[in-house]
């Protein structure tokens, strides 16, 4: 598959990120005004606390299930292949479900500092719709079905956006607005996925034990991973509730949303990516190394110029916020690295997957995680969000440094790493001007503009493709 086919997949992968993130964006003044800092924060810690269960539940068979997609003994029995690894996932729901109901005050305490048991009880009834709605979405993405994949997220979005606000209309103001819209948001994108996949779902297969354990195999060193890389990515909110108080978790999380163009990206990139780069793999094609790295070079110009375009009009999206919000302004600068080098690793670190290497990514996201530690113990106490803000981008700068050393030593395909650093450098400088606002508003835009314009020349070649390519796909013509 060429460059140009790929960016083609791309894009229609992408339009429902896209649409998704532009309704989640244009309902960001009427979710500002309903819910203040405060009660965003504690919905802030109810996701931190669903992303880190949902990790454990799935025991690492979502990576399994991605890697054996195309294997030829499932190929053509997509059904067996679903029960050999949601059997597993569905029996450890319910004893973690279980386990948490039982503990509901200590949960409770630790995520709101009250008891409310009602919290809970989402929490676990959201988590088994978030398993069903993650499977069916994975289906989508790894046979490329765009379309449909692009039906579930718009239809998530949506239906978020209406729940918080009945919610807030017929009940309160409160989190659980937040809370109630992720979980009946998730209940949409699952049934969505199991009318469209009825077939594939209903069709009966008996589980394969010891396939099982081989996909458990395959999966399980993941899991120790994914809670390190909880860690790694939490920590700023923990470290926040432990020195400050809900309101700086949700001034944090609101620089999150300022940042949702290159979120986009990221999440639109990682669901195109992952099929296309392990058909690429198994398909041996002696031009592999190539499309690795131009489309790394073609994603690291995107994603630069589109960071350095997030920052520069910051103090223009955040109008679209409340005004308890707009501090978040001050925020966000540095958290523009967290989806462009988690974007960027996710093509470098391919070797790792496709050699069977997965215990290296415990190594990887321990020291993010090490880093992000001491990085928000050192940095929170003394800037509060801000300092949570570097935090999170230095550690992604070391997570995507980390991947890219250990997958290169497996295969090495050759990325242009030197430009990748220069570009690098230039945005974190403007991250850092405009974080701590140390020139004057028409300094900053000149500064702006002179970095994307130093980045379109280090990357000339790259450009120059991509433009060709756009008037070939737009104006007549085939891409490349």
């Amino acid at each position: 598959m060429n460059v140009g086919s790929l960016l083609k997949l791309f894009v229609k992968f992408s339009i429902g990120n896209w649409l998704a993130a532009g309704i989640a964006f244009l309902s960001t003044p009427l979710i500002s005004a309903l819910i203040v800092p405060d009660e965003f924060g504690k919905a802030s810690m109810f996701t931190l606390a669903f992303n880190f269960l949902i990790q454990i539940v799935t025991l690492g068979v979502d990576q399994s299930y991605v890697r054996r997609f195309y294997d030829k003994s499932y190929r053509d029995k997509p059904h067996e292949l679903l029960w050999n690894v949601l059997t597993p996932v569905l029996l450890c729901y319910v004893v973690v479900a279980a386990g948490a109901l039982l503990c509901w005050r200590e949960i409770s305490r630790f995520l709101i500092n009250t008891e409310e048991w009602h919290i809970v009880v989402i929490l676990a009834i959201t988590l088994f719709v978030g398993i069903i709605e993650r499977f069916a979405s994975l289906y989508f993405r790894m046979s490329k079905a765009a379309g449909m994949f692009s039906v579930i997220k718009v239809a998530v979005a949506i239906t978020n956006v209406l729940t918080v606000y009945i919610y807030c209309l017929l009940a309160d103001h409160s989190f659980y607005a937040i809370l109630y819209g992720t979980g009946v948001s998730l209940l949409v994108g699952s049934i969505i996925g199991l009318a469209w996949q009825k077939k594939m779902w209903l069709t009966k297969a008996a589980v394969d034990w010891s396939k099982v354990r081989g996909l458990l195999a395959f999966g399980l060193p993941f899991v120790p991973a994914f809670i390190v890389g909880w860690l790694f990515e939490g920590v700023d909110k923990l470290a926040l509730k432990k020195y400050t108080d809900f309101h700086e978790i949700g001034i944090f999380s609101a620089g999150y949303r300022i940042v949702a163009i290159l979120t986009i990206l990221q999440v639109g990139f990682s669901n195109f990516w992952t099929p296309v780069a392990y058909e690429a793999y198994e398909s041996q094609s002696a031009d592999n190394t190539r499309l690795f790295r131009r489309a790394f070079s073609c994603m690291s110009l995107i994603l630069f110029i589109c960071g350095l375009l997030t920052i520069a009009f910051k103090d223009i999206i955040i109008l679209f916020f409340a005004s308890d919000y707009r501090i978040a302004a001050t925020v966000m600068p540095f958290l523009v690295l967290m989806p462009i080098m988690y974007t960027l690793s996710e093509i470098t670190v391919g070797a790792i997957n496709f050699k069977n290497k997965s215990y290296l990514h415990l190594i990887i996201t321990s020291v993010a995680a090490v880093s992000n530690i001491l990085l928000n113990v050192w940095l929170v106490p003394a800037f509060g969000a801000q300092g949570a803000a570097l935090s999170t981008g230095v550690s992604y700068i070391l997570f995507f440094l980390t991947r890219t050393y250990l997958s290169e030593r497996l295969l090495q395909v050759g990325f242009d790493m030197k430009t990748t650093l220069i570009a690098l450098v230039v945005v974190i400088l403007n991250a850092y001007v405009a974080t701590f606002g140390i020139f004057t508003a028409l300094t900053l835009w000149a500064c702006h503009a002179i970095s994307i314009v130093l980045l379109l020349l280090l990357y000339r070649t790259h450009f120059i493709y991509l433009v060709g390519w756009m008037k070939n796909k737009f104006l007549g013509g085939a891409g490349s």
